[in-house]
């Protein structure tokens, strides 16, 4: 796993890069995604773009996002702060006896028109039904029975 840590905060890097260190996942826009532990009375100060739309998914715990305590279970959201090269999101845990794990993903606005289908998400639902079409002709290439995940350690 990609990893940086700090006192008392331990961050999986999936996606773009933090504090120098770049997540494995390839992406086609600028995304940045992570999972971060942080314990009780620690917190770190995430390097976000200024252009990236964020949000924050309190996974276990609660925590200070942005100065606004959010619970398990919860997301906070922010939007691009215009003329800013970064911003920085603050991650807290201020008190309290368990860590909190809080999922951020953030990425450029894409601001195209958004059509869900099934597994498929595209920009109309005429791109929707040729991706099932394409699916169902066997274009997406073998497709296993089960998928399996490969983690590092």
């Amino acid at each position: 796993m990609r990893r940086v840590e700090a006192p008392g905060v331990v961050i999986d890097v999936h996606a773009g890069t933090v504090a120098g260190v770049t997540g494995k996942a390839e992406t086609h826009q600028p995304v940045q995604g992570l999972l971060a532990a942080i314990d009780p009375l620690s917190s770190y100060a995430l390097a976000v773009p200024g252009e990236h739309r964020l949000f924050a998914h309190v996974v276990a715990g609660r925590a200070l996002i942005g100065g606004r305590e959010v619970a398990a279970g919860q997301t906070g959201w922010s939007d691009p702060v215009a003329g800013a090269a970064e911003t920085v999101l603050h991650l807290a845990v201020p008190d309290g006896d368990a860590p909190a794990r809080v999922m951020v993903y953030s990425g450029t606005p894409l601001r195209e028109p958004v059509a869900f289908g099934g597994p498929f998400v595209m920009n109309s639902r005429t791109e929707i039904a040729q991706a099932y079409r394409d699916f169902q002709s066997g274009a997406f290439g073998p497709v296993p029975r089960t998928a399996r995940l490969a983690y590092d350690r």
